[in-house]
């Protein structure tokens, strides 16, 4: 067949010498070229084929619906050319409140109505007319007051903005926004709530007397002298008996004080008396110390039945309109026999209804280009550039080692047959066969030309093979090294890494964007962090227990500076320490609530700098979070010059001059400070006596002793924080002040990071915290988001089938080089060296002619 006729006739090593030998042996050479050359070019191209490739994709402004197809696939990484983004303009929040807060028992006509029976008649201060129009003017404060902090707070986070520099996926999206509206909602109730427990203890521990005489009882007395009878007031605490065990509970040892609310008969108030003409008691409605207090203790259970109500109305005899009931059947997340107080510290609130719209946020970010990388096998593009890259550097290759290879076979088969065994010893051979390499190479001409067939001609073709020779194997030589030694960037794959292997990862220093994704992309603080503060003694001393300050609650001390009225100021310092431990835990709390939100696993590095880094912040914010509200109420305090319980800011007279009593109530002008100065306690800032104890000198006489670091000032508050604590490090100082016989104080240890003689308020204003310890924990974190797969990208050196596919390759280049330059090299050498000699030639001709001349 003609086809096979050409095939056997192919001759690609074809020359000048066309004789039969010759023509035999370069078919021959043809016949070993072919299929060894095929051979090498199909397992190139099945290793192109099945080698992985990583190919990185482009996308010029996506559609979302092109991102969401894209992203289900791959790693998508976008940029957004609108970074800072108003939560408002993708997501709403919406609260429910409870139905309280819209019914009639928060209307201004249910509190009036409560109000005016209270206008003539006296009622005891259990009996729910005396107390329920300042409970329930109280509830409404606190349905509204609430509202509007949430919806403040709302519309300030819809303000605010989410900064995105990347387009972030539908999940994280979700996850982020979610983990920022729960912040969001435990914030907002945790400040409410905060505030309420703030302003109770504030006012607890100043023991500020409310008007529903539930707190304090003044008793008058007549004394009637001859000369000038005279009117005499004594203050006494309130007292109530507990519903639970009917124990006596008084206003002055505990404020939560409680008892049931109802209907009583008797006009005549006996606080030791349990003989009470009840008429009706309101199922878990109760009344305490302060309205606040025992609002918060009550249920509206009452209130969810209208028979109830309208039994509650019978003793309301000019009410006349009608008061509808909570709805029982109405769907609520809290029980009918929940107390005020968990609903209030839920701000109300029965639900948040939540909108967000990805779509929203797609197109407030606006990206312009997404990136992904893919893996692929069988890439066209791939197989043709290896292929072509290596096609020239193999056929040259093969084109110079397999006529060598082939003669060296013919021409030992020739001298072996000839010279039969004299050359069979391992040393003639290996002589020999050098011997014939060399003569090989010797004679080896790669520039044949047909035209140039002159000895002249051949013997320059030969020295420009032996440079073209020389130059190609130091170039290659040299390009392999290079090669070699180089490192280059692989991108790889680890599927279920451990944390081991992350932690190694982590260590190499030649890994380039180490990236492991999280199968859990947001989880709470609480889970790698811990804050340990480690409190003040003060704290757990017996200076804050009723042990201690119950010994000073003198109500009718004869100086304001006196010591034996300095158990308001202690009782404070044991809400302070309270509301400190209160404001720490709530705030730990809420700070274990954070979310962390991390698509790709952070380093242990990163992990424990943002730890550290927010607990930094945790530690400062709280404690300003503590300062703000206190220095807030406590000006309110001093401007609206509350009644004080222990009467050291007001005084009470009577006259009784027309035949009618009258009762004043003045407050107290000026004092003489610790200097014998004056101040006015209404209109400067801070008036402070130094605090002195009243005891008896060695012959029995009374006398004042100055307590060092103690001071007074108009409210316990003030005194508080003017004191020092450097007498309760003073076993003498402390013995001076409990010489009492049966009571035992010790002083304060000498072990805190404060000085003796700090204020109270620098103790504050630190929370009572001496320092502050964390523990952070990476492997709890490595196993919240427990990475499906890492990738990285690293520089290496090149496998062994990359390094030769890379020379092969690089070899047609410097071989098609070589072949152009080495032939112009060596013809200028040779001209040159020919004029040299034609040059010496002729000056050898000159002397010679000089010579015979």
């Amino acid at each position: 067949m003609p086809f096979f006729q050409k095939l056997k006739e192919l001759n690609l090593f074809e020359t000048n010498a066309t004789d039969a030998n010759s023509l035999r042996i370069q078919r021959l050479f043809t016949r070993f070229y072919l299929p060894i050359f095929t051979i090498i070019l199909l397992i190139l191209s099945i290793y192109a084929a099945l080698h992985k490739i990583t190919l990185l994709v482009e996308i010029h402004n996506p559609t979302i619906d092109l991102y969401h197809e894209l992203e289900a696939k791959y790693s998508m990484e976008c940029s957004c050319s609108e970074t800072s983004i108003r939560y408002g303009e993708f997501m709403n929040q919406i609260p429910s409140y409870h139905q309280i807060c819209s019914s009639d028992f928060v209307t201004q006509r249910w509190i009036d109505a409560l109000f005016d029976s209270t206008k003539t008649p006296f009622y005891f201060p259990v009996d729910f007319r005396s107390t329920a129009s300042q409970q329930f003017q109280l509830l409404a404060a606190l349905c509204r007051s609430t509202a509007r902090g949430i919806n403040d707070s709302l519309q300030s986070f819809f303000r605010s903005e989410l900064i995105t520099e990347k387009l972030m996926t539908k999940a994280f999206f979700q996850a982020r926004i979610q983990a920022d509206i729960d912040t969001f909602k435990n914030n907002t109730l945790d400040a409410f709530g905060y505030k309420l427990t703030f302003i109770h203890e504030i006012i607890q521990g100043n023991f500020l007397v409310p008007s529903s005489g539930t707190t304090l009882i003044f008793y008058f007395h007549y004394i009637p002298l001859e000369l000038n009878p005279l009117w005499m007031v004594t203050a006494g605490p309130s007292a109530f008996f507990s519903p639970d065990d009917g124990d006596l509970c008084t206003c002055e040892k505990l404020s939560t004080c409680y008892t049931r609310a109802g209907f009583f008969g008797n006009n005549l108030f006996n606080i030791n008396s349990t003989d009470f003409d009840r008429l009706y008691i309101i199922d878990e409605w109760y009344t305490g110390c302060r309205p606040i207090d025992s609002l918060l203790l009550s249920t509206l259970k009452a209130f969810y039945n209208q028979t109830e109500i309208n039994s509650l109305l019978n003793f309301f005899p000019d009410i006349s309109s009608n008061f509808t009931c909570l709805n029982a059947n109405k769907t609520s997340r809290f029980q009918m026999n929940d107390t005020l107080k968990t609903i209030v510290k839920s701000g109300f609130i029965e639900k948040w209804i939540q909108e967000e719209n990805y779509s929203s946020y797609f197109n407030k970010c606006v990206p312009e280009l997404c990136l992904y990388t893919t893996n692929k096998r069988f890439n066209i593009y791939y197989i043709l550039t290896a292929v072509i890259g290596v096609y020239g550097g193999l056929s040259l290759s093969l084109r110079l080692i397999i006529p060598i290879i082939i003669k060296f076979i013919f021409q030992r088969n020739e001298e072996t047959s000839s010279r039969g065994p004299s050359i069979r010893q391992p040393k003639q051979f290996i002589y020999y066969w050098f011997q014939q390499l060399i003569s090989a190479l010797v004679k080896m001409n790669l520039f044949r030309s047909a035209i140039h067939v002159e000895p002249s001609d051949i013997y320059q073709q030969c020295w420009t093979t032996r440079f073209y020779i020389i130059c190609f194997l130091h170039s290659l030589i040299f390009v392999t090294l290079y090669t070699a030694i180089i490192e280059q960037t692989t991108f790889k794959y680890i599927l279920n890494p451990s944390l081991d292997e992350v932690l190694d990862l982590q260590k190499r220093t030649n890994l380039l964007s180490l990236q492991c994704s999280c199968s859990q992309i947001s989880s709470s603080f609480k889970n790698y962090i811990e804050l340990i503060p480690t409190i003040h003694e003060i704290c757990s001393s017996h200076f804050v227990l009723y042990e201690w300050f119950g010994l000073f609650f003198n109500l009718e001390a004869a100086y304001p500076n006196d010591f034996s009225g300095s158990g308001f100021m202690f009782q404070l310092l044991r809400s302070f320490c309270n509301l400190a431990n209160t404001t720490i835990i709530d705030a730990r709390n809420l700070f274990y609530e954070n979310q962390l939100v991390t698509a790709n696993l952070m380093s242990e590095i990163l992990f424990n700098s943002t730890m550290n880094s927010e607990g930094e912040n945790f530690e400062h914010v709280t404690s300003d979070r503590f300062f703000y509200p206190l220095e807030m109420i406590r000006q309110t305090i001093m401007a609206n010059q509350f009644i004080y319980g222990n009467r050291i800011n007001y005084r009470i007279s009577m006259q009784n001059d027309t035949g009618h009593l009258f009762v004043d109530i003045d407050p107290v002008i000026v004092w003489n400070d610790d200097n014998d100065g004056v101040c006015s306690l209404l209109f400067e800032p801070i008036c402070k006596l130094q605090t002195l104890y009243t005891g008896l000198d060695i012959d029995k006489n009374p006398v004042r002793i100055p307590l060092p670091g103690f001071y007074t000032s108009a409210y316990s508050v003030g005194s508080l924080l003017l004191s020092q604590l450097q007498c309760l490090y003073i076993q003498s100082c402390v013995n001076i002040i409990i010489d009492i016989p049966g009571h035992n104080i010790t002083a304060l240890s000498q072990t805190s990071n404060f000085s003796n003689n700090v204020t109270f308020q620098l103790l504050l204003d630190r929370l009572f915290v001496e320092f502050w310890s964390r523990k952070l924990n990476y492997t709890a974190y490595f196993r919240q988001c427990q990475p499906r797969s890492c990738s990285y990208t690293t520089r290496e050196k090149p496998t062994f089938v990359s390094l030769i596919t890379s020379v092969i390759g690089l070899s047609a280049t410097l071989s098609a080089v070589l072949q152009f330059v080495s032939p112009l090299i060596i013809s200028l050498i040779f001209k040159y060296c020919r004029r040299t000699q034609q040059r010496r030639s002729s000056e050898v001709t000159r002397q010679e002619g000089k010579h015979f001349s």
